[in-house]
């Protein structure tokens, strides 16, 4: 996620905030009105959009999932409520054993590379976070040379080209960077991590 950790959990919490034009409500009940989900959400080395709905909705979601590339809510009132959620999490996560264990097993097993750090990242870096990052990370990473395409259910093929023309339409080609690989240490290493809790837990 770039040099700001959590960047690309940040910006998928951003674009489910809806489009501009419709706000995160107007978005969400439109959304809603025709049984049709569409969220975006990252892994460790992807970023994904899901669409999915009834054949008769399926056109519908097309548009909404189109429109939504096309002018995502990146405005400074959906900024604030993301750094403010984003914020929530970090602090639940505190409390979180497996989560610190799983964070704190990764820096030892990768020290100094983006899989030594925090998926969600940190009370600082989320504070940080503008909306030129934002929308710098969308630009570079929401793109053609990135983009994977998968569509199953009840459509021919010909139709399933014609909807992936109408969504990427406007995306820009963009570039392809090769996924770097990250070799594990080689040295042994124990790190005890100490939290105040009152619960017990193995």
């Amino acid at each position: 996620s770039g040099k700001k950790e959590g960047l690309s959990k940040f910006v998928a919490s951003m674009i489910n905030e809806g489009t501009k034009s419709d706000g995160a409500v107007g978005f969400a009940r439109k959304l809603e009105d025709s049984a049709i989900n569409l969220s975006a959400s990252t892994g460790n080395e992807t970023f994904v959009f899901e669409m999915g709905s009834l054949k008769e909705q399926f056109p519908k979601g097309v548009k909404l999932l189109s429109k939504l590339l096309n002018e995502p809510n990146f405005t400074k009132e959906s900024l604030e409520k993301i750094k403010f959620l984003s914020k929530s999490m970090i602090k639940q996560k505190e409390d979180d054993f497996d989560y610190i264990a799983e964070l704190n097993l990764r820096k030892i097993l990768f020290p100094d590379t983006p899989l030594a750090h925090s998926f969600i990242g940190t009370k600082e870096s989320i504070e940080s976070i503008t909306i030129k990052d934002v929308e710098d990370f969308y630009k570079n990473h929401i793109v053609l040379k990135r983009l994977v395409v998968v569509i199953g259910g009840d459509v021919d093929k010909k139709k399933a080209k014609e909807y992936i023309k109408n969504i990427v339409s406007n995306l820009k080609v963009g570039k392809s960077d090769k996924l770097p690989f990250f070799k594990t240490t080689k040295t042994p290493t124990t790190k005890e991590v100490y939290k105040d809790t009152k619960q017990a837990y193995i």
